[in-house]
């Protein structure tokens, strides 16, 4: 009988165990923090710098962000010693050197692989990357020197917790119907709920307690979940009322690329609740699978996902890649590609079948 796979360990799993090694003052030589969530890669970027410098100076910390970065002056700085100090720490962000990337920035990722073994062992590296390629030979340098933590999604009940302790940290309580409410406007962005967290436990800190009416006041929808309401518009047959959406999107100054991009997202997660409720698994699981929220899930994806046909869910993604040749090629204007995708959508529902 074959062995089972080994699954890998969650986040929260890695997360701990990055904790105990710091405290226990065990340290990698490489860390790379990368996924979506932008939150949990910065607040681990910072204890990270904490812990490795320890009561050493800053100007132990070489930090470089963004591209045009010279990889000389980098293995230049990682091959200082540090000053009266254990440690020097090097910190590369949004570098690219870990994704897709022009041929040049591969050049230098590579130079940078090859070098990771040889550096002093005085100095320490934290990759801060939002995507990457687990082919690349510096992401297993990396892996084979340190340790890499997913910064993804939370899990639903993870989530929660840490959305309602930031209300009761700030002197405010907010019970589980409209903590739901609260982050169906917020998404599952970690920075997007602390902000309007924020808000909302200053407007309400007088009365000590958050009620619907003040999440309405005070919180803002979220592009994806107005991108998320204009694709349901289409499910529930009001193609115009999706298109009045869309302008007004428009009107707030929104670009038309990043919309076709946020409706191919969605149409790509509604497919994959479709299939996967279709196999009779539990919209928790599905959750899980997709990387979601389980409310969001059972609430808004579920609907909105049975509604459609599958072939006009598979049909919807073909239409926003050609939409997006077109628009590149010069074909049709931007704003006609988004307007094109969301008429062809309205085709695919009601669903009766497949």
């Amino acid at each position: 009988m074959a062995a089972k796979k080994k699954s890998e360990p969650s986040f929260l799993e890695l997360q701990k165990q990055l904790n105990t090694e710091l405290k226990e003052g065990q340290f990698r030589q490489c860390y790379l923090l990368c996924g979506s969530q932008a939150y949990l890669r910065g607040q681990n970027r910072d204890k990270l710098e904490k812990y490795l410098l320890g009561d050493g100076d800053r100007m132990n910390v070489s930090a470089y962000k963004g591209a045009g970065l010279k990889i000389e002056q980098i293995i230049d700085q990682a091959d200082t010693l540090p000053f009266f100090a254990d440690r020097r720490v090097i910190i590369l962000e949004n570098t690219g050197f870990l994704g897709k990337s022009r041929p040049e920035i591969s050049a230098m990722s590579d130079r940078l692989a090859a070098y990771l073994p040889k550096a002093p062992d005085t100095t320490f590296w934290i990759f801060n990357e939002e995507s990457v390629d687990k082919r690349k030979k510096l992401y297993k340098a990396i892996r084979d020197r340190g340790l890499i933590l997913p910064c993804e999604n939370l899990d639903d009940r993870t989530l929660r917790s840490w959305t309602a302790g930031l209300f009761k940290t700030r002197g405010v309580q907010i019970n589980a119907r409209n903590l739901d409410y609260f982050l169906s406007r917020t998404g599952t962005d970690m920075f997007n709920i602390l902000t309007e967290a924020e808000k909302l436990a200053a407007y309400t800190c007088q009365q000590g307690v958050v009620e619907a009416r003040d999440i309405e006041a005070v919180c803002s929808i979220h592009l994806e979940d107005r991108i998320f309401d204009m694709i349901d518009a289409v499910t529930a047959g009001n193609v115009d009322t999706a298109l009045a959406m869309y302008m007004e999107l428009i009107g707030l100054q929104t670009a038309p690329q990043p919309i076709l991009a946020l409706i191919e997202r969605q149409l790509r997660i509604l497919l994959q609740v479709r299939e996967l409720s279709a196999s009779r698994m539990d919209y928790s699981e599905i959750a899980r699978r997709t990387g979601q929220n389980a409310y969001f899930v059972k609430s808004k994806y579920l609907p909105a996902a049975l509604r459609f046909r599958e072939k006009a869910l598979e049909d919807g993604l073909r239409s926003c890649v050609q939409a997006d040749q077109d628009y590149k090629s010069g074909l049709i204007s931007d704003r006609l590609a988004v307007e094109m995708v969301l008429v062809k959508l309205s085709g695919g529902v009601p669903a009766h079948g497949k």
